[in-house]
């Protein structure tokens, strides 16, 4: 998430207003950070069950459940599972991107990947 400096929410407490930044979303809704609620308001927020509660940041996975959706790195799970090995989805998660075809062996071996049951 990217903290957007020009989009702020507000929300009253006993009449006074408090200012909360916006963050920007890679995939899915923005986030409003109540980091420092409890500290300006002195209340807790209450969401049974996190409904709508994000629970840490992830420049890795994405993940709603309620409509379907796992991505790594913007690629749907689906996909990685039917059409890239072991190997691939591991250089992707470490490096952003999927291995270019010709260089795969070349790019596991410098990646320095040993998945368990690869162990010597």
């Amino acid at each position: 998430m990217v903290k957007d400096d020009r989009e702020e929410a507000s929300v009253v407490v006993g009449g006074a207003s408090y200012g909360l930044p916006v963050s920007r979303g890679t995939s899915g809704p923005d986030a409003v950070d109540i980091t420092t609620l409890y500290s300006d308001t002195g209340r807790f927020t209450y969401d049974p069950g996190f409904a709508s509660t994000a629970s840490c940041k992830s420049k890795i996975t994405f993940i709603d459940f309620d409509k379907g959706i796992v991505l790594y790195r913007g690629y749907p799970i689906e996909q990685l599972a039917e059409h890239s090995t072991f190997l691939e989805t591991c250089y992707l998660l470490l490096y952003g991107e999927l291995p270019r075809p010709r260089s795969t062996a070349g790019s596991m071996r410098k990646s320095r990947v040993t998945p368990c049951c690869m162990s010597s």
